[in-house]
């Protein structure tokens, strides 16, 4: 063996070695770094978390203001309310979900400026008959006003709503108004011109039997919803009142909470309820809202979480009997329908809504206002006026 050889080989091991501690402490460096990264991205998104929450705190906080100056009634406030609502938008980032109080602060202050007015052939007729399917698709129920009863069928298999196998309900004392399912499919609740509704629990053997009867109105019901959530049940009536059952709670038939016009005691607010015929509800997709139509002109959005009694979103409602509402899938859009089928329709979109404000207001809030409205905020103008 050549002489070199001997020192070739050692040589070769020593490279070797080397170059797997240079490669195995890369590794650990990347890996390293990749904790370190790790780590300050957490911190920043609880830190993007909690920016968010105070803007959203802050947001809500200054819609509330804007909601203060709107109720006050004051001619001099309305612009103003509208400029503090635009300010409580201002806040947030675009991605930034828009808080329930912001959103009803600018509902409050825009909305009747940008409804839109539809016009259909024809002229839309009250049936006579109604269908509705649950929604797990498992019952079918109608229900026709001449003989007033409501027939139940199972959608079990083989089985279809033209069968004999149907069960007759409670037949109702007077013409039946309205039908609707809870979204779990639990309850049918029927109402009708004798003043009442009824739930059917649809869980039971025979849903007849133990049915319970929702009594309290002075006057025909004409309409009922559920709440998408399945929280609340919803009756309108022509007593002027609506009355809202809790469904979550044991007892909910007991601890109804009626939404009605109460002027101010000593030991209460005054309660903004309508003021005619109630005859048409309607819930927003996240359960947040309740909608209700009224003779008196008007339509009104009601706020669950909070006290729905104060201060609902008051909009005008298109002349003549409002048959029908009901929010687009996503809340953007609330639509009611007349008797004439004439169609009114309501961009809810508080961003959206935010590009009417300098038109309809047609000035910026003066730097007394902001310091007076906005203490918090550096002085800009919310509106690029010419």
């Amino acid at each position: 063996m050549p002489r070199y050889v001997k020192f070739i080989i050692p040589l070769v091991l020593i490279i070797s070695f080397l170059v797997f501690y240079s490669l195995s402490r890369i590794e650990a460096v990347n890996s390293e770094r990749a904790v370190v990264e790790s780590r300050a991205t957490a911190v920043q998104d609880v830190t993007d978390d909690a920016s968010g929450r105070m803007r959203s705190a802050l947001s809500a906080n200054i819609g509330a203001r804007a909601l203060a100056l709107s109720a006050s009634g004051a001619e001099v406030n309305r612009d103003t309310a509208v400029l503090v609502a635009i300010e409580a938008l201002n806040v947030l980032k675009r991605d930034d979900p828009v808080p329930h109080t912001t959103e009803h602060a600018v509902w409050q202050t825009l909305a009747n400026s940008v409804a839109i007015t539809a016009n259909s052939t024809g002229r839309a007729e009250q049936p006579t008959t109604g269908r509705l399917l649950s929604p797990d698709e498992q019952w079918h129920i109608a229900f026709n006003e001449n003989d007033r009863t409501a027939r139940l069928w199972p959608l079990t298999a083989g089985q279809s709503g033209d069968s004999d196998n149907y069960l007759t309900l409670d037949q109702q004392a007077q013409e039946i108004t309205a039908v609707a399912f809870s979204p779990n499919s639990q309850w049918a609740a029927i109402a009708s011109q004798d003043n009442t509704a009824v739930l059917y629990d649809l869980t039971r053997v025979n849903p007849d039997k133990g049915a319970i009867r929702l009594t309290g109105h002075t006057n025909d019901i004409n309409d009922l919803a559920f709440s998408p959530d399945g929280n609340w049940l919803a009756t309108g009536s022509n007593d002027w009142t609506l009355r809202l059952y809790p469904m979550r709670r044991s007892n909910f038939a007991d601890k109804v909470i009626v939404l009605k016009k109460e002027p101010a005691t000593s030991y209460s607010l005054a309660y903004d309820g309508h003021s005619d015929c109630i005859t048409a509800v309607a819930f927003s997709p996240d359960s947040h809202w309740l909608a209700s139509a009224s003779l008196d002109g008007t339509i009104r959005l009601w706020s669950l979480p909070d006290d729905p009694r104060h201060l609902p979103v008051v909009l005008d409602a298109p002349e003549g009997e409002v048959t029908h509402l009901a929010f687009s899938p996503q809340g953007r859009w609330l639509t009611a329908i007349n008797a004439s089928n004439q169609s009114f329709i309501w961009n809810l979109d508080p961003r959206e809504l935010k590009q009417y404000a300098c038109a309809q207001t047609g000035r910026n809030l003066t730097p007394s206002e902001w310091a007076l409205h906005l203490p918090e905020l550096r002085y800009s103008e919310t509106c690029e006026l010419p």
